[in-house]
């Protein structure tokens, strides 16, 4: 994932993942594989009010975030577990936005934790699951 552009060519499709709270001790997701898994996760964030959504992640390994069709999230090389910059998206009208997420383990620990603070949050919160869907 050392660029913007990665292509996915085969994969196997997995079961919903309903919250991005994660710290592997060994599969990662249902994938069977405790290294080298990459993951794309595709669905729709309720955005309940207007205004600038922002959001951040602690990843192990390479992570990239977009909420509709904006990248919010960008931290592609290997490492250990740490917190990425924050990215924003404005939100004008409240309704279920995209967000897709490519994610990628290589060896070693594992960790994908998804943040936001919506407008007027106090601090950043684990999205929380009812905030998630899919198709």
């Amino acid at each position: 994932m050392a660029s913007d552009d990665v292509m996915i060519a085969e994969g196997i499709q997995g079961k919903p993942v309903l919250l991005l709270n994660h710290k592997f001790e060994g599969e990662i997701f249902d994938s069977k594989k405790e290294k080298g898994v990459g993951v794309f996760l595709s669905g729709y964030l309720k955005m309940k009010v207007p205004g600038t959504y922002r959001f951040q992640a602690i990843s192990n390994d390479g992570l990239r975030v977009t909420v509709n069709t904006k990248r919010v999230i960008f931290d592609p090389p290997v490492h250990s577990d740490r917190l990425s910059e924050i990215g924003e998206v404005l939100i004008t009208t409240p309704k279920w936005y995209p967000i897709a997420v490519k994610y990628y383990q290589r060896k070693g620990s594992a960790r994908l934790e998804l943040y936001w603070q919506p407008p007027g949050a106090k601090g950043f919160e684990i999205i929380p699951a009812a905030s998630y869907g899919h198709k």
